[in-house]
């Protein structure tokens, strides 16, 4: 008879709790629609378009467009390619800076010298261009005096001079964007070329990215990258000139 009374007492305080349960949760409010603004990424290019949504339909809220978009200007793509930025951040009128691109603008060059052989510096004799570029230097151990090397103290050889222009350098050979050359008994070719970067195969084998100046070695056959020109336009201008060893 006691443990019946037990077991009465105990549905009943459960009863209870499972009442107050009840209540206490609802009387609790439903949590609002939470931060829908909160992932919008304010740094996308593209235009946002308004947005709105409606809760319990009485309250509609609207997301605001964000100040998009960029300042016209040319600027640099790159150290020898400058183009023009609209509005809507798309690139236009691609153009190619030979003397390299600073500041949104090609280098140009007004700095001119008298072509000839000259002195450059005390030691140096060598033949000047008009852009002030230097060919043919020679080391003078004597120093260099009115276009010509000194000759040892206390000797009375005679320098000879050359007042001829030297001959100009043979061109350097061009692989140009899907031929294949033979070289030495292997077959190159460009694999992908950028406006400062080509990846050639040899043989099949790829390279890495290469820079001017960088060399690829595969098969015992090694090319040195001397130039890169790349034009994206169609029937632009697309290869390299290299040299092997």
């Amino acid at each position: 008879m006691r443990s019946k009374k037990f077991i009465l007492r105990n549905i009943a305080l459960g009863s209870v709790f499972v009442i107050l349960f009840l209540l206490v949760s609802c009387g609790q409010e439903e949590a609002p629609y939470e931060e829908i603004t909160k992932d919008i990424d304010l740094e996308n290019k593209s235009l946002l378009k308004n947005k709105s949504f409606v809760e319990n339909n009485t309250t509609e809220v609207i997301l605001p467009l964000p100040a998009d978009g960029c300042t016209p200007h040319w600027d640099c793509l790159s150290s020898k390619f400058k183009a023009y930025q609209l509005e809507n951040c798309s690139w236009t009128d691609k153009k190619e800076c030979p003397l390299g691109c600073y500041n949104g603008t090609c280098r140009v060059s007004t700095e001119t010298c008298k072509r000839g052989w000259n002195c450059k510096g005390k030691y140096i004799r060598g033949f000047q261009l008009e852009a002030c570029d230097w060919i043919q230097e020679t080391k003078c151990e004597w120093g260099c005096e009115n276009a010509e090397c000194k000759p040892e103290p206390n000797e009375t050889t005679t320098v000879e001079s050359s007042s001829e222009e030297p001959q100009a350098a043979e061109p350097l050979p061009i692989l140009k964007a899907g031929e294949i050359k033979v070289i030495s008994g292997h077959n190159v070719s460009i694999y992908l070329i950028e406006e400062d970067q080509v990846k050639i195969q040899i043989d099949g084998k790829k390279s890495d990215w290469l820079e001017q100046g960088n060399s690829f070695t595969s098969s015992g056959l090694t090319i040195t990258i001397q130039e890169i020109y790349y034009q994206a336009y169609g029937g632009g201008k697309q290869e390299i000139t290299y040299n092997t060893g």
